[in-house]
Parts: structure tokens; C-alpha cells; sequence
């Protein structure tokens, strides 16, 4: 159990510094990682066994996250990209006036 408890205790203090330095869409795909890890750790060292429901559910939980952060991040690049073509916008339009 120390082992397992261990690497939590490393995953948690480095999320902790992922926060710090990550978009929060990267940070919230990085902390449902934390889940999957968790459930293979208990697989791979505990020996306790899994059903493919679970196995399933893990994966969908993962992909539902990362699909919907990467709709968000898309979304706020576009809203980026407009208010940048609105300010060259209003920059050329200034630049004849003056």
C-alpha cells in the first residue's frame, strides 16, 4: 500500500504545479488522467480485477472530458480570432481617417 499511496501523493503534488502552469481545459483533461491512472495502479499492483463495464466507463469518462475541453479551447480560439480581425479592423479603418 505505501507504493500506490506514494505515487498518489506525486500525482496530487504535481497537478498541484500543472495548475499553476496549464490552461485550465489541459489542466482538466490532466486531472481526469488522474482517475484512469488510479483504477490501472489498482489493477497493475493490487491484482484486483476490473470488469470491461468498468474498463469501459473509465475510457468513456476520459474521452467525454477531452472532447468537451477541446470544444471549449476551439470555441475560445475562435472568439480570439474574431476580436484580433475586429482590432486590425478598426486599425486600418483609424489609419484612414487620420
Amino acid at each position: 500500500m505505501l507504493v500506490p499511496s506514494g505515487l498518489y501523493v506525486v500525482q496530487n503534488n504535481l497537478l498541484f504545479v500543472a495548475i499553476s502552469h496549464l490552461e485550465a481545459a489541459t489542466y482538466q483533461v490532466t486531472y481526469e488522467l488522474k482517475i484512469l491512472t488510479t483504477a490501472f495502479f489498482s489493477v497493475a499492483m493490487l491484482q484486483r480485477r476490473l470488469s470491461r463495464r468498468q474498463w469501459l466507463a473509465l475510457v468513456l469518462l476520459f474521452l467525454g472530458v477531452s472532447m468537451v475541453q477541446v470544444r471549449v479551447r476551439e470555441n475560445f480560439r475562435s472568439k480570439e480570432k474574431k476580436w484580433h480581425l475586429m482590432h486590425l479592423l478598426t486599425y486600418k479603418h483609424k489609419k484612414r481617417l487620420n
